[in-house]
């Protein structure tokens, strides 16, 4: 295809790089005021030191404390729930709560923080809670738009955690999981979610970054059986976080466009009640089977207000080994949904495969394929390739992707997507990322043959 020669990149208004400094000034002086609230809260509950002894005794103490537990700095675990993917609660919570000393730029920084995750244990051993919380933004310009809106700018930020309230440490364990956010934009006319509308493109250029404000997004039951072979997560939940998970996709660490973190070949329903249930089969094969109500909504708790309409699928998965899940594998995903009266959408079915395959935890390569039919899915057909790469000496990540999609609508031209970005791990609790996005062929916009979008993610953890 050609490309128009009179488009160019996006260039950043002087008006719109102000906004978005003051934005991360006033982020990074709440995180740092926060930061050094809970340490003082933490060091006035410690004994006083007098004797300088005391002070390398205690140092070297800490230092010592601080390598026996490089592999959790707040003794949180991977609970071992199912086969959720890496933005559920429970998997979020472990991944942020690893620490490598010897892998970080600061690592002073990073060991001030220490008392506050000992804290964190103290509440989990005491209270059997993890909780975790997070803050991230995104700033995205776009090279042109069908509304005069080429700017977006957004943040999210987010309180979740898991009440191990039963049998914890053990196989057959329940745990109750919450995830409370509040989404917002920092006073452009569009958020980052929208932006992708306002350049006429099929789908989220900067999935989550909307502007719902607050927000319950799960809240249910998660309970493991059969020797911890089988699970059931019944409540309110993201099934998205349950179903055709493949590694690579997390729209707070990863990729940012709807259509490369996701499968919009299947009618994937907003965050709802339902239940899903998975089981191992053996150490290599499992599978998933759910139903939640198809009209769920994110910034709605109702509960099938529009009756009983349902989508459901079955998955079934292989991989090498049950412990390498996450990253090996493969699996086929078969879902169907009832007819939505109220929205006037039809009832549709389809089937998609998807598998990744890590290569010594550096390498990590993976695809997506769905077809559908019917009218419910946005996209009739849908394929996603790509690959990731992680530097192990400071856990940065580099990604690229490509999307090829059909829109389910004939009247609209098939889009190509392709994304890149690189996270940088700057400390522990702190990371930035830029990224690019080429929407060629956007399937709503016929004045223009691409749209680049250029991106900047600041997320800071606790």
């Amino acid at each position: 295809m050609k490309l128009c020669s009179q488009h160019r990149l996006p260039r950043f208004a002087s008006n719109d790089i102000i906004k978005l400094m003051v934005t991360y000034q006033k982020l990074l002086a709440v995180f740092i005021l926060l930061h050094v609230f809970v340490a003082t809260a933490v060091i006035a509950d410690s004994p006083i030191i007098t004797e300088q002894s005391d002070i390398k005794q205690q140092v070297s103490s800490s230092e010592t404390s601080l390598k026996r537990s490089v592999k959790s700095r707040s003794g949180f675990t991977d609970v071992k729930i199912g086969t959720g993917g890496r933005a559920s609660v429970t998997k979020q919570l472990y991944l942020d709560d690893i620490f490598v000393p010897k892998h970080l730029r600061f690592p002073e920084f990073d060991k001030s923080l220490q008392p506050y995750y000992e804290w964190k244990r103290g509440v989990r051993d005491k209270h059997d809670l993890q909780l975790g919380t997070d803050y991230t933004s995104l700033f995205q310009n776009a090279s042109e738009s069908l509304s005069g809106s080429t700017s977006a700018a957004g943040g999210v930020y987010r309180l979740y955690g898991a009440w191990l309230a039963l049998n914890k440490g053990k196989d057959n364990s329940g745990s109750l999981i919450f995830k409370i956010e509040h989404s917002h934009n920092y006073g452009t006319s569009v958020s980052p979610d929208e932006l992708g509308h306002a350049v006429g493109y099929l789908g989220s250029t900067g999935l989550l970054y909307s502007d719902f404000e607050l927000v319950l997004n799960d809240f249910n039951w998660q309970q493991s059986f059969n020797n911890g072979l089988a699970e059931i997560v019944f409540g309110r939940l993201d099934v998205n976080d349950h179903m055709d998970v493949v590694d690579y996709a997390n729209p707070w660490t990863t990729f940012q466009n709807s259509n490369i973190l996701e499968n919009h070949s299947i009618a994937i329903p907003d965050t709802s009640f339902g239940f899903n249930l998975s089981n191992w089969l053996n150490q290599q094969w499992y599978l998933k089977v759910a139903i939640t109500d198809a009209n769920g909504q994110l910034n709605d708790v109702a509960v099938f207000e529009h009756g009983a309409e349902f989508f459901s699928y079955a998955e079934l998965g292989w991989t090498p080994s049950s412990k390498e899940v996450e990253l090996k594998g493969v699996h086929v995903t078969f879902w169907h949904v009832d007819e939505r009266v109220s929205e006037n959408v039809s009832e549709g079915e389809g089937v998609a495969i998807s598998g990744s395959w890590s290569f010594d935890k550096e390498w990590l390569v993976f695809g997506r394929a769905g077809q559908s039919s019917g009218g419910a899915a946005l996209m009739k057909r849908s394929v996603t390739v790509g690959a990731s790469h992680i530097w192990k000496a400071y856990f940065d990540v580099f990604g690229l992707a490509v999307d090829y999609s059909e829109p389910d609508d004939p009247l609209l031209r098939d889009q190509t997507t392709i994304e890149t970005f690189l996270k940088i791990q700057l400390a522990q609790n702190v990371a930035v990322t830029p990224s690019f996005q080429l929407l060629i062929n956007p399937a709503l916009n016929s004045q223009h043959d691409h749209v680049e979008i250029v991106g900047l993610r600041l997320r800071l953890t606790l």
